[in-house]
This record gives structure tokens, C-alpha cells and sequence, in this order.
């Protein structure tokens, strides 16, 4: 087993990405993907921290030496990753509260401050979204990226096929031409997410 193949086992054992381990050892993750390939190999000083970083030697590290298979660290309560998720699934839900709170605002008192007032909770929600993403350093799952998207841009385009037949802002379409330009918009829109977010993977 060569040394990239022992830090990808080892960062695998403790179900860390290659980012988390790039920034623990203070490299970019190009660095990281590099050394677990066997394209480079980490300086002297970064094979110690390696070494502190996992448990283990730094003899196991360069040749194989000490315990064959280390155990991995104990986790105590959340870890990071665990973290992200619930907060990337936060995210969402401030999405979907701020879209049903417009419908039933709307509903009510037919104000175009109900709609700005819950698309700033849905603004909220994309802040909560990226902080996220640089608290804990790893990507949302494809789903909650649609899912965000999807619940993100119904309003935009509601208002939008409003404004084209009846010079009217409101959260959702109402009538059959409106209804019609919406999904028009609306399923144009979420294509155009979508092809690009399968592109960024």
C-alpha cells in the first residue's frame, strides 16, 4: 500500500472530505488529491501533522509501519459533516415557510408587502445556505439544491407571469393564461438550474 493510498484509508476511516483534510493539514484540496494519488508526496512537516492529525505514526504513514489498520478517532456528539446537512436542511425549510407564508398572507390581506416581508425570509434562508457551506466546507446534496432552487424561484416567477397579464405582483398564478405563462417560466427556469448544477458536479 503506497502513502496515498494510506491517507485516503485513513480519511475515509473518519469520514472526512479531502477539503476537511486539506484544510487540517493547511494545503489546498488539489494538494490532498494529488498525494492520495500518487502524484506528489506531502513535506515532511505535513506527514507530522498528518500523522498527529490521524492517530498514528509517522513510519506508518511513509512505509506501512506500526498498527495495520488504525482506529479511527471516537466522535463526540456532531460531528461537522452532520452539522452541515441539518443546516443545508434549514435552508429548505426557511424556503418552503417563506413560500406558505406568502400564500397565506396573500390570501388574507392581498398586500405587496406580505410578499417582499416572505421573500426576505426566503432570503434568510439563502444566507443560513452559505454560511453553511463555509462553516462546514462541503457541498449540499444535489436534492437540496433543487429543492432550494425550486422553492426559491416559484414566487419570482409567479410574480413575474402576474405582472405580464395583469400588470399584478402576487406569490402564486391565478387564471389560466397566468397559470400557463408560470409553468412556462417556472419549469424553464428549474431546467436551466438543474443542467447546470449536473454541469458543476
Amino acid at each position: 500500500m503506497t502513502l496515498g493510498e494510506r491517507l485516503q484509508e485513513l480519511r475515509k476511516s473518519r469520514g472526512i472530505s479531502q477539503e476537511q483534510l486539506a484544510e487540517q493539514a493547511g494545503v489546498s484540496r488539489q494538494a490532498v488529491s494529488k498525494w492520495e494519488l500518487g502524484e506528489s508526496a506531502p513535506e515532511l512537516d505535513k506527514v507530522v501533522a498528518l500523522s498527529e492529525f490521524f492517530g498514528v505514526t509517522t513510519d506508518y504513514l511513509l512505509k506501512g509501519g506500526g498498527p495495520a489498520s488504525p482506529s479511527p478517532a471516537p466522535k463526540s456528539g456532531w460531528d461537522r459533516e452532520a452539522i452541515g446537512q441539518v443546516q443545508y436542511v434549514v435552508s429548505a425549510g426557511l424556503m418552503a415557510i417563506g413560500l406558505l407564508l406568502a400564500f397565506g398572507l396573500w390570501h388574507y390581506s392581498q398586500e405587496d408587502v406580505v410578499i417582499w416581508g416572505c421573500m426576505a425570509v426566503q432570503a434568510a434562508a439563502v444566507v443560513w445556505y452559505f454560511v453553511g457551506k463555509l462553516v462546514n466546507g462541503q457541498e449540499a446534496p444535489f436534492f437540496i439544491k433543487m429543492l432550494d432552487w425550486a422553492l426559491g424561484l416559484f414566487m419570482p416567477c409567479a410574480m413575474a407571469a402576474g405582472f405580464l397579464i395583469q400588470r399584478l405582483f402576487r406569490p402564486y398564478p391565478t387564471g389560466i393564461k397566468e397559470v400557463a405563462i408560470f409553468l412556462a417560466l417556472y419549469l424553464l427556469a428549474l431546467w436551466l438550474v438543474y443542467r447546470r448544477l449536473k454541469k458543476a458536479k
